[in-house]
């Protein structure tokens, strides 16, 4: 092989890992959304009045952080209506879910990742 050939294949093998590495960074944050929601959904049961509104219906929610030990939960909650798409914060206080902290997820100059709208 010529070392022309083998620098070409470092090349195109280095843009591979290069791409496969920007992936998962940009991807575990869903994956590991999908599966906190898929392992957790059916253990935390007052999920659903976390996300109550009056004013839209809940589309779905993700968990995006779940601490046993701190007690703290971290959901977005999708509504039918855009507007009020939001990112809650709450905290187990004795048997029961306590919402801390309540963000607007299309207000402007917040990023929050990972989105799901």
């Amino acid at each position: 092989m010529s070392p022309q050939k083998h620098s070409q294949y470092f090349k195109i093998f280095f843009l591979w890992f290069s791409i496969a590495i920007i992936c998962i960074f940009l991807f575990s944050s869903y994956i590991k959304s999908e599966v906190l929601t898929n392992i957790y959904a059916s253990q935390i049961h007052s999920i659903n009045t976390l996300c109550q509104r009056k004013n839209s219906d809940l589309k779905y929610y993700k968990i995006i952080s779940y601490e046993k030990r701190r007690r703290e939960l971290i959901i977005q909650c999708v509504y039918q209506e855009g507007l009020y798409n939001s990112e809650v914060i709450a905290n187990m206080i004795g048997d029961k879910w306590e919402q801390v902290r309540v963000n607007k997820l299309n207000e402007k100059g917040g990023l929050y990742w990972p989105i799901y709208i």
